[in-house]
């Protein structure tokens, strides 16, 4: 950069600066927020510092005079941006996990503070996968005219500083960190199921770290199930059954801010992108292509209708199961998504010469809770079975099975 603007280092909050004098600079980083001695390593055993991660951070947005950052501002701001006009430059530690280590990166420029997402991934695995996710993210903004995830700017991968081992004197070189940069969800916060302590039922609890943390209302968690389930319909395609999978309340995929009265939620991103079942592209019969979606369609609410109850307690904690209220927000949700997809599927094949959510709704109608429980028995005998989540899951499949049942014979659709 033809001016070098400042560079500030912090822990979470203003209010924690760090600098590569402080002892913390060569402390080891924890592999998650609740694991603090557990640490990080790279493939040759070496442990990652905080000070490895803040150098990474400004290397990347150094790179090719801050080429990522300036493309990045110039899309919040849509307008052309010279490096000049960058004043400081200010970079968040604000969270631990075991491949990433997510920041919040602020920049001062035209009298205005923009904030970007920058996640670091330390291993090859952790590499390997962010890129991964990028190109996911980049592949949804191309092919869906939506905007439920976080925009993914740039990724990139940058050389670490050689260190000097202390047992033998010699120069270490050769490690890496990705980087990858993307929209800070201002106001948008984590959440999860919760017991509140005056009258220990569930409740879900959002983290806001700024005006403190608060509880939804029974309204706005209807809200927040069916925003959820709506945006992964939205991106779930119907003819090669692609979708967003894994994801999970427990890790905070999506997050959520309070909004004119109401919510408004966010998938902040997407690991996979990819079929659970077969593709309906091979099949030569019109009947058979349209059973095909509806099977699969089926396949993914009932999939949908298990995962949305699940998170842990306070994000951390035992294995969750969401109150009946999430069932009714799934559905609603799931329904509204095709409705918003525009599904009449108005191919060269004429595949559904009617409005998909109402020939998927008469699907749902002509099951009885025997068929649905034995379909997602099935699905759940897909799950991995090392899973802690198995034993919630199946104590509570048949009480699932007859709220969904009642939800889909007494829901009316708008």
């Amino acid at each position: 950069m033809a001016t070098k603007p400042a560079f500030k280092f912090f822990i979470d909050h203003i209010n924690n600066p760090v600098s590569p004098q402080d002892e913390i600079w060569e402390t080891c980083l924890p592999v998650n927020r609740n694991s603090p001695v557990k640490q990080i390593k790279t493939e040759n055993n070496r442990a990652i510092t905080y000070g490895d991660y803040f150098n990474a951070a400004c290397r990347f947005l150094k790179d090719d005079s801050s080429a990522a950052l300036l493309s990045a501002i110039s899309r919040r701001l849509d307008m052309d941006i010279d490096s000049k006009e960058i004043n400081d430059i200010s970079i968040y530690l604000v969270k631990h996990g075991a491949f990433y280590h997510p920041g919040r990166v602020e920049i001062c420029i035209k009298n205005k503070k923009l904030q970007f997402v920058l996640t670091v991934a330390l291993s090859t695995f952790g590499r390997t996968t962010l890129l991964k996710e990028y190109n996911i993210l980049q592949k949804l903004d191309n092919n869906f005219p939506f905007s439920f995830l976080s925009a993914a700017y740039k990724y990139g991968e940058v050389s670490l500083p050689k260190t000097v081992q202390k047992k033998t004197g010699q120069k270490e070189s050769g490690r890496k960190a990705g980087l990858l940069l993307g929209e800070w969800l201002d106001g948008f916060n984590e959440f999860h199921i919760t017991t509140d302590p005056d009258n220990q039922k569930k409740r879900i609890i959002v983290w806001d770290s700024v005006n403190g943390n608060y509880y939804l209302s029974t309204g706005e968690t209807l809200e927040l199930y069916t925003q959820a389930a709506m945006i992964l319909t939205c991106y779930y395609n119907i003819e090669t059954f692609e979708q967003i999978f894994p994801w999970h309340h427990a890790a905070g995929d999506f997050v959520v801010r309070k909004k004119d009265g109401g919510i408004d939620l966010k998938l902040i991103t997407a690991r996979q992108y990819e079929s659970m079942v077969g593709s309906s592209a091979d099949s030569n019969l019109q009947e058979t292509d349209t059973n095909s979606i509806l099977e699969g369609l089926l396949i993914f609410f009932l999939n949908l209708s298990i995962r949305m109850r699940l998170d842990r307690i306070d994000g951390v904690g035992d294995t969750a199961w969401a109150d009946d209220v999430a069932v009714a927000g799934t559905f609603k949700g799931f329904m509204n998504g095709l409705f918003m997809k525009g599904l009449a599927i108005k191919s060269e094949n004429n595949i559904f010469p009617g409005v998909l959510d109402k020939y998927f709704n008469n699907l749902l109608l002509s099951c009885n809770k025997r068929d649905l429980l034995d379909l997602m028995i099935n699905i759940v005998a897909s799950y991995d079975t090392r899973s802690s989540e198995i034993s919630i899951i199946k104590q509570n499949l048949t009480q699932h099975t007859e709220v969904l049942h009642h939800v889909i014979n007494n829901a009316q659709l708008e």
